[in-house]
């Protein structure tokens, strides 16, 4: 016997793991729909009155004539993470030696294609009374290669500690005087 808050829904089949059967659920009083539809606008009622809040804690747009708004947010900078500085300064550094050795052996490839070594023996050892010039014997590829390396080397080196160095100078100074004030404009 059915009470007479519930009526009787149809048949439904089920299907699942063990196979499928058919069920019987009952509704209550009012109905499913009835029942949805006030949780629905109770949920869109929450949402607007959260949107209203959000956009009233947003920053005052300006306007201008014939534009539309633009919005500005202005932000400190009051703090650098000296190790995060420390491995961009250094992936940094990285780059640049890499780049630094790349273009070192570059430029040399393309001085010997042109035969440019060649020229300035020549007038060397016309200048020299006919003995090679021994300063020509440090810009050979290897050694040239060797002092690029080196220099690419110190450069990380320096360039990681200056860095890092620079960072806790910065985050001294913004605890004294409060930070970079920096102002972004969404137009």
């Amino acid at each position: 016997m059915a009470d007479d808050k519930t009526q009787k829904m149809p048949a439904v089949k089920v299907e699942g793991r063990g196979g499928s059967r058919t069920t019987r659920a009952a509704q209550p009083e009012g109905g499913f729909k009835q029942r949805a539809s006030q949780g629905v606008r109770a949920a869109q009622a929450k949402v607007n009155a959260g949107l209203k809040a959000a956009q009233a804690s947003l920053p005052q747009q300006e306007e201008r004539p014939g534009d539309a708004p633009v919005r500005q947010v202005h932000l400190t900078l009051s703090r650098f993470d000296p190790w995060s500085v420390m491995k961009l300064s250094f992936l940094c550094a990285v780059a640049l030696g890499v780049a630094t050795v790349f273009a070192t052996v570059l430029l040399w490839t393309m001085v010997d294609a042109i035969g440019l070594w060649d020229r300035v023996q020549k007038v060397g050892m016309e200048m020299n009374g006919g003995k090679p010039v021994p300063i020509l014997e440090y810009f050979q590829l290897g050694k040239i290669m060797s002092f690029s390396i080196l220099l690419a080397v110190m450069n990380t080196v320096i360039v990681t500690a200056l860095c890092t160095l620079a960072s806790f100078v910065y985050n001294l100074i913004a605890s004294l005087i409060g930070g970079l004030r920096v102002t972004f404009t969404d137009e």
